[in-house]
């Protein structure tokens, strides 16, 4: 009797493992899908793509290019990277940091015994790629293989 109740036991927790299963699940029904934005032609390091939704009831997306120009984008909540499928259309941001006179600021270090340069934000990318209702750049995911590739232009 006690071998039959410790094999029915074992059989249980077995099952309840097996059912479960391990890692994330995707509670939205993200699709992984992964791009690639240039600028003139060029990657550039550091420009946020935003995903909104053309249906309000979905979730927006986003993520950042790397060196090569390559992002993946990842829905906030979703325990998986991805977005949903459906319409889109993007927005990209780059800024810097630039000093009064316009120059870059680049590996400033700090001396206490001067005083504090004065920096500012400076957009890389012209305005028309910040307003999700203005954008040109759509795009309709359908699963991974939807490709998203934009080549921006730096000029207004």
């Amino acid at each position: 009797m006690k071998k039959i109740l410790l094999l029915v036991s074992v059989l249980c927790c077995v099952t309840v493992l097996f059912c479960c299963g391990c890692g994330p699940k995707n509670t939205f029904g993200v699709v992984d899908v992964q791009g690639k934005i240039t600028v003139d032609g060029e990657p550039v390091e550091g420009i946020s793509v935003t995903m909104a939704p053309a249906d309000p009831s979905q979730r927006a997306a986003a993520g950042v290019t790397d060196a090569e120009g390559k992002f993946r984008v990842v829905t906030p909540g979703a325990k998986v990277p991805g977005v949903m499928p459906g319409d889109y259309s993007l927005t990209f941001q780059k800024e810097i940091w630039v000093t009064a006179d316009g120059s870059p600021v680049e590996n400033l270090e700090y001396d206490p015994s001067k005083p504090e340069p004065k920096m500012f934000p400076k957009d890389l990318l012209p305005t028309k790629y910040k307003d999700a209702k203005l954008s040109e750049c759509k795009v309709t995911v359908v699963d991974k293989n939807t490709k998203i590739e934009f080549d921006l232009s730096s000029k207004e």
